[in-house]
């Protein structure tokens, strides 16, 4: 099918009735995800039974605040066979780092909406408890776990154009994906590291809500950092290896609208994660710097799934054009990178 004009209405399901994907970028909502609907083929053009179906399904989101007092992130990951959730934070005056993990067998616990627009995510693990909820235009995060840990957040969506994508992946897959940049953040974190007013510290986030028949061994580079620059907000997300078939996902928020940006690749040693990442465009229109000052790592090999995760936060110089003119001086900024292997 073909990519939705902006000039049409909001899509009421991705899945048209010919069990496709509607493939684009798309300007208004997507309201649900009706991935049942999809004609999932195998590579010979045979319809793949249910089960399989069922589990090449995969869904995941993830919240981030970034300030020069305060970083974290908070995610829940439901891979049908494994549940992946982590929360973690980490203060750059002092290099103090905080994280918990959870995994749990076959959703356990993990409750995904297929609505992006309207619906609750959440996991659930004894007394710990995540929940990502949209409201009102925004973006709410609750955390409360079993160690004293709380998070009461608000990540505020309202005048912030979200990208709304969806690209295919490998001969019989796709991923739909929504996201946003650059959203100040309200509310409070309580933990062993201390209590923090996430407004007074001038937090900014990204919200990331991905889901569908990704490929079956997947790796991706992603970058993202947001905050005050001079007179404006700006938020970027700049990703390699996924959405990127037709379409990129690649995109600068300026005072919540959102910008197209070209293809980037990232450089930087495999072998050690923590010296500087260059991000650049073949146009030139990106030229970044990430100097790492941390990682938050995941590694998992189940036979199954597995998962070798690395999200790095850190700290983005250089520069960025602005639809070819004006450009955009980056001086430390705090944000995230990434380097992620998976099989699910």
């Amino acid at each position: 099918m073909k990519a939705k004009k902006k000039s049409e209405s909001a899509i009421n399901q991705l899945i048209g009735p010919s069990g496709i994907p509607t493939y684009g970028i798309f300007d208004r909502p997507v309201n649900e995800v009706n991935f049942k609907d999809y004609n999932f083929l195998n590579p010979f053009g045979k319809k793949k039974n249910p089960i399989s179906k069922h589990f090449a399904y995969n869904q995941f989101e993830y919240v981030g605040g970034v300030s020069d007092q305060i970083i974290f992130g908070v995610a829940i990951a439901d891979l049908k066979f494994l549940t992946n959730a982590f929360f973690y934070i980490y203060l750059p005056p002092t290099g103090k780092f905080f994280y918990k993990s959870f995994k749990a067998p076959f959703s356990n616990g993990s409750k995904f909406s297929n609505f992006p627009e309207t619906g609750v995510v959440s996991f659930t693990q004894g007394k710990n408890k995540i929940e990502m909820a949209p409201l009102n235009g925004r973006r709410k995060l609750f955390l409360e776990l079993s160690s004293g840990e709380r998070v009461e957040a608000e990540f505020i969506e309202e005048g912030i154009e979200p990208l709304r994508i969806c690209t295919q992946a490998g001969v019989n897959g796709w991923v739909y994906v929504r996201k946003t940049a650059g959203s100040p953040v309200i509310g409070k974190i309580e933990s062993d590291l201390g209590k923090f007013d996430l407004e007074k510290l001038g937090v900014f986030g990204h919200n990331d809500y991905s889901v569908g028949f990704m490929r079956r061994e997947t790796f991706w580079n992603w970058g993202c950092f947001t905050g005050r620059l001079d007179k404006n907000i700006i938020g970027v997300n700049l990703s390699c290896g996924v959405n990127e078939t037709s379409f990129s996902e690649n995109s600068i928020w300026v005072n919540g609208k959102r910008y197209q940006m070209p293809l980037v690749s990232f450089e930087y040693d495999k072998q050690n994660l923590k010296k500087e990442w260059k991000i650049t465009s073949l146009n030139g229109e990106v030229d970044l710097t990430f100097v790492p000052e941390g990682n938050y790592k995941e590694n998992i090999n189940a036979f199954i799934v597995a998962s070798n995760f690395n999200q790095l936060y850190g700290k983005y110089f250089g520069k960025i054009k602005v639809l070819g003119s004006k450009t955009l001086k980056i001086n430390g900024m705090c944000g995230y990178a990434e380097d992620h292997y998976a099989k699910w």
